[in-house]
């Protein structure tokens, strides 16, 4: 495994260049690792006495730094994605925005790593913005594919709109994942079928996303409140 690379100097040649790097073993979460040049020998003697022991100096363009704290967008596959529900701490939150997903239905899977979580006094939050009227596959969200999750634990709330054109203008109109707070995952769908996953670094980005979350949990009403206020939806949950 090689630590990743997230900006490097694109003018330099031959041998290593100043660059700065994460995700390796020996980093912590809030570490990066940067190579740069040697400092001039002035600006040694004038850092000596703000240097420790185990500390070293480089010098790196502020260019990098900046690119750094933004890196590009990652594709990552499926079981990447699936580690997070594992390995998060705090709270995992998902906005869904299509009207139509594939394979809606209950998801015995989801339900047990719910339950796991949940022992462990983690958050799961799901807020869905439903047009109304009501597709035949968002029926079928809304109840089979719901209940046993609310059952299990997870908070999922829904925004009813009466149409696209009535979309919150503070709620983005794509999926996504955050957890806890840090990690931004845009989920990518066509046909109903998710095709990808984009790990979004940009610091600006994930503090949209957290800001889209606060707007949507402030806007939505509970699972169980909408379900009440539908009978239709009340029949076939109680089928």
């Amino acid at each position: 495994m090689h630590p990743r690379l997230l900006a490097r100097d694109s003018v330099c040649s031959g041998g290593t260049c100043p660059a700065v790097y994460d995700d390796d073993p020996d980093l912590a979460p809030d570490e990066l690792a940067i190579v740069g040049k040697k400092p001039s020998a002035g600006l040694l003697s004038r850092l000596a006495d703000r240097i420790a022991p185990d500390e070293a100096a480089v010098t790196i363009s502020r260019e990098i730094v900046a690119k750094a704290m933004r890196p590009e967008p990652e594709s990552v596959d499926l079981a990447h994605l699936m580690r997070q529900f594992e390995t998060f701490t705090y709270s995992a939150f998902r906005l869904e925005a299509l009207q139509d997903y594939a394979g809606t239905g209950r998801d015995d899977e989801w339900i047990t790593l719910l339950k796991s979580g949940r022992r462990w006094g983690k958050t799961f939050q799901r807020v869905h913005v439903i047009t109304e009227p009501l597709t035949y596959a968002m029926q079928e969200e809304l109840t089979a594919g719901y209940e046993g999750n609310v059952a299990a634990g997870e908070d999922i709330r829904v925004i009813p709109v009466a149409s696209v054109t009535n979309w919150p203008s503070d709620i983005p109109g794509s999926d996504f994942w955050l957890f806890d707070s840090i990690k931004l995952y845009r989920m990518l769908y066509q046909g109903g079928r998710c095709t990808d996953a984009i790990r979004i670094y940009d610091p600006h980005e994930i503090m949209q996303a957290c800001l889209a979350r606060d707007a949507a949990l402030h806007r939505a009403v509970s699972w169980r409140s909408y379900i009440a206020s539908r009978p239709d939806l009340q029949r076939r949950v109680a089928q």
